[in-house]
């Protein structure tokens, strides 16, 4: 109960949007959904299709950036913490790759991190009570329920670290976008500057009221392949 209301009062704090174009995603980009070739260095293919679909890419970025930033385990945390150094390998490197995004696109990648953490610990947290969709490991966790809440604290613990760092990532994008504007233009990109990365504050927090939840985003393959590449050679972790 005191982690779900915890999960409640950071939801009611987010300012992210939640109005966002919608692209064609694979769904559920986690780590163990990417295979790669034999000395691990470079992605070859996706995995698990059923998840194809159309979504919002803070959404599919964010649950990618989830899994690809956390150094451990899922069920592990206390240990769980948001890289940013993984991010800025791997959102340079998709940002390289990735369609041209409008300035609202943009905008929404950081805040989409702490809404998926949010929204799979409030996923984890129900089912540590009704036990019906994600199965549990009982060799480690014998109590039904037991490991879906352990999953659930670290889905939270993760969304405070990855909110904690909002600032370095969007430094972090905001940097990014600059260079491959110059490179292909010429000139930095105008609409990326810091204040503008926080000026949808007050449409974003209005919008979210009409949130219908369901909605599971995530990118185009040669765009995936070339982050994870990036990720691999970055930052080898567990895959979760």
């Amino acid at each position: 109960q005191q982690l779900g209301q915890q999960i409640l009062a950071a939801w009611d704090q987010w300012d992210g949007d939640l109005e966002l174009p919608e692209r064609a995603c694979h769904g559920d980009l986690k780590v163990s959904n990417i295979r790669m070739d034999t000395e691990g260095r470079y992605a070859r293919c996706l995995i698990d299709l059923d998840t194809l679909g159309m979504m919002p890419l803070a959404v599919e970025m964010g649950d990618a950036w989830r899994s690809w930033c956390n150094p451990t385990m899922e069920d592990d945390w206390r240990n769980t913490r948001f890289c940013v150094q993984t991010f800025e390998a791997t959102a340079t490197a998709w940002l390289q790759q990735a369609p041209d995004l409008d300035s609202e696109e943009l905008h929404s990648l950081v805040p989409g991190i702490e809404r998926i953490c949010l929204e799979l610990s409030a996923r984890f947290c129900a089912d540590a009570v009704q036990n019906t969709y994600f199965s549990e490991d009982r060799a480690r966790f014998p109590d039904v329920g037991e490991h879906n809440l352990i999953r659930a604290r670290s889905q939270f613990t993760l969304a405070q670290s990855a909110r904690s760092q909002r600032r370095a990532c969007e430094e972090v994008i905001q940097k990014a976008v600059h260079s491959i504007s110059r490179a292909r233009y010429g000139t930095p990109c105008p609409s990326l500057s810091p204040s503008a990365l926080l000026a949808n504050t007050s449409r974003a927090s209005a919008s979210r009221r009409r949130y219908c939840a369901g909605s599971w985003p995530q990118p185009c393959l040669r765009v995936v392949m070339t982050a994870t590449c990036t990720l691999n050679t970055a930052h080898p972790h567990p895959s979760h």
